[in-house]
C-alpha cells in the first residue's frame, strides 16, 4: 500500500506539467458558451438559497480560465525552456491580435472585457498547445483528443435530454422547431440544435472509425446501435449545413477506411441510416398528436431541394427563396459586404458582427437572428480586416498541406490509427462548416476542436516519419 502511494507520488511529480496543461484544457472546456456576467457574492444577511449558489458557481467558471489560467501559463511559459517554433499557433496568436489593433484604433472606449474575452481565452488555448506541442510526447498529446471526446459526450448528455423535454411538450414533428435555444440553463443559453447534430456528427464519425477496427462482435454490435441512436436524434435535429458536412466527410470515410468487407460495411451503414430516418418518423408519428395544429412537420432537406427546384409553395411562401436555402446568410453577407468600411486596415475588432456591423435595427431580418456573421472568412474579414483575412488563409492553406501529407504517404490504411484518423475527419468536417459558420475563427467548441486537432494531427504526423513532412515549411 505504501509503495503504491509512493509511486503515486512520483508520478504525479514527474508529470505535473502534463496534468496541469490538461487541466487547464479542461478549464477551457468547461467555460465554453458563458459569459463575463458581474458576480455577486452571496451573504449571511439573505435567506440562503440552493439555485443561487449553484448559479453563482456555474456563471463563475469562466474566471477560472480568464484568469488563473492565463496567469499560470505565463508562469509556465517563464520557467520552460521553448526551443521548437509553431508556426501555425503564432499565425492564430497573429490572427487574434489584429482584432485587438481593430477594436483600439476603431472604439478603444469599448475595449472592455466584454468585447475581448473570447480573445483572451483563444489566447489561453493556444498557449496550453504550444508548451504542450514542445514538452508533450505523442502518448501525452493524445490525451487532449480524449479531453475532447469527454466533453463532447458531457454536453450531448447534458443538452440532448433538455431538447428532447421540449420536443414532447409541443406540437413540432422534428426536434429542429424546438425552442430552447430562446431559453436559459441557470442563466446560461441552451446549445442550438444545429451545434448539437455538429457534435453528434462528429462523435459519429470517431464511432464509425472504431467500428473498422479490431474489436468483438459483440463491441460492434454495441457500436452500430450506438450509432443508430445517434443518427435517430441527428435526423431529427434536420440540419442542413450538419448533413452537408456529413455526407461529404462519410464519402471519404467509405473511399479512404473501407477497404475490406466493403459490401457489408455498405449494407451495415445503409441499415444504421434507414434504422435512424425510420426510429425517429416512428417517435414522431407517434409522439404528434394533432398533426393539423402542427405547422412544422415540412422536411428541411426536402423543403431546399424543392426550393432549388422552386417546384415547391416553400418557394412562393418566402420572398426570398435563396434566404429559406441558404437561412438568410445570402442577406447577412450582402449587409457586411455593404456596409464594411474598407479603409478600416484592422477591422472592427472582436464580435465586430454582433456590436457593430449586425447589432439590432429596425428591419427584422438584420436584428435577432442576425447578429452572426455566419462565415469564419467574413468574421475574420469584419473583426480583423486584411490581415486577419488572409491569416485565416494561411491557417486552411496549413490544414490543407497536413491532409495532403496524410494521404500521400497513406497513412490512412492503418485503419487503428485512431486519434489520427479521427483528427483527420474532424478537421475536414470543420473545415467544411467554417465556410457557413463563425466556427474556429473565435473561441468557440469547433474553435478547441480545430486547433487541437491541428496539433495532435501534425505532431502524429511527424511521429510516423512521413515522406516529405519537413518543420520549415511555411507553416510547419
Amino acid at each position: 500500500m505504501q509503495l503504491k502511494y509512493i509511486n503515486t507520488l512520483v508520478y504525479l511529480k514527474k508529470n505535473q506539467l502534463f496534468l496541469i496543461l490538461l487541466l487547464f484544457w479542461s478549464f477551457l472546456w468547461a467555460s465554453l458558451n458563458s459569459y463575463p456576467v458581474e458576480i455577486y457574492p452571496l451573504t449571511f444577511e439573505e435567506e440562503f438559497n440552493i439555485h443561487k449558489f449553484f448559479k453563482l458557481i456555474f456563471n463563475s467558471r469562466i474566471y477560472i480560465p480568464l484568469i488563473f489560467t492565463s496567469i499560470g501559463l505565463i508562469i509556465i511559459l517563464f520557467k520552460i525552456q521553448i526551443l521548437k517554433k509553431s508556426y501555425f499557433l503564432i499565425i492564430y496568436i497573429l490572427f487574434f491580435f489584429s482584432q485587438l489593433i481593430g477594436l483600439a484604433l476603431y472604439d478603444f472606449e469599448n475595449f472592455t472585457i466584454e468585447r475581448i474575452y473570447l480573445v483572451i481565452q483563444a489566447f489561453n488555448a493556444l498557449l496550453i498547445l504550444y508548451i504542450a506541442n514542445n514538452v508533450l510526447n505523442r502518448d501525452q498529446i493524445k490525451k487532449f483528443f480524449l479531453i475532447n471526446i469527454i466533453f463532447l459526450v458531457i454536453i450531448v448528455i447534458f443538452y440532448l435530454p433538455l431538447i428532447y423535454i421540449d420536443y414532447f411538450n409541443h406540437q413540432s414533428f422534428y426536434l429542429y422547431n424546438s425552442q430552447t435555444w430562446s431559453e436559459n440553463f441557470i442563466g446560461e443559453p441552451i446549445i442550438r440544435v444545429t451545434g448539437l447534430a455538429r457534435i453528434l456528427s462528429l462523435i459519429s464519425f470517431i464511432i464509425l472509425l472504431k467500428l473498422i477496427t479490431n474489436i468483438s462482435n459483440l463491441t460492434k454490435l454495441f457500436l452500430i446501435l450506438l450509432l443508430i441512436f445517434i443518427g435517430i436524434s441527428i435526423w431529427g435535429l434536420q440540419s442542413r449545413l450538419a448533413f452537408a458536412c456529413y455526407a461529404i466527410t462519410l464519402l471519404i470515410y467509405f473511399i479512404l477506411f473501407v477497404r475490406k468487407k466493403i459490401f457489408i460495411n455498405l449494407v451495415t451503414i445503409f441499415l444504421i441510416i434507414f434504422f435512424s430516418i425510420e426510429g425517429f418518423n416512428y417517435i414522431a408519428k407517434h409522439k404528434v398528436i394533432d398533426t393539423r395544429a402542427n405547422s412544422t412537420t415540412d422536411n428541411r432537406l426536402l423543403s431546399t431541394f424543392k426550393s432549388l427546384t422552386n417546384n415547391s409553395d416553400i418557394a412562393d411562401r418566402n420572398s426570398n427563396s435563396i434566404a429559406y436555402i441558404t437561412s438568410s446568410r445570402n442577406i447577412i453577407w450582402l449587409k457586411i459586404i455593404k456596409d464594411y468600411d474598407y479603409k478600416k486596415i484592422f477591422g472592427y475588432g472582436p464580435q465586430a458582427d454582433r456590436y457593430v456591423i449586425l447589432s439590432p435595427v429596425e428591419d427584422i431580418l438584420d436584428s435577432g437572428y442576425m447578429s452572426n456573421a455566419s462565415s469564419s472568412f467574413f468574421y475574420a474579414f469584419i473583426c480583423g480586416g486584411y490581415f486577419s483575412f488572409f491569416l485565416l488563409i494561411l491557417l486552411n492553406i496549413h490544414a490543407l498541406y497536413l491532409m495532403f501529407t496524410y494521404l500521400k504517404n497513406k497513412i490512412y490504411k492503418n485503419n487503428n490509427n485512431l486519434v489520427i484518423n479521427s483528427t483527420f475527419l474532424i478537421i475536414i468536417f470543420l473545415m467544411m462548416r467554417s465556410i457557413f459558420e463563425n466556427s474556429y475563427s473565435l473561441f468557440s467548441l469547433d474553435y478547441l476542436l480545430f486547433v487541437s486537432s491541428i496539433i495532435i494531427f501534425e505532431k502524429l504526423l511527424k511521429n510516423n516519419k512521413v515522406n516529405s513532412y519537413k518543420t520549415s515549411t511555411l507553416l510547419a
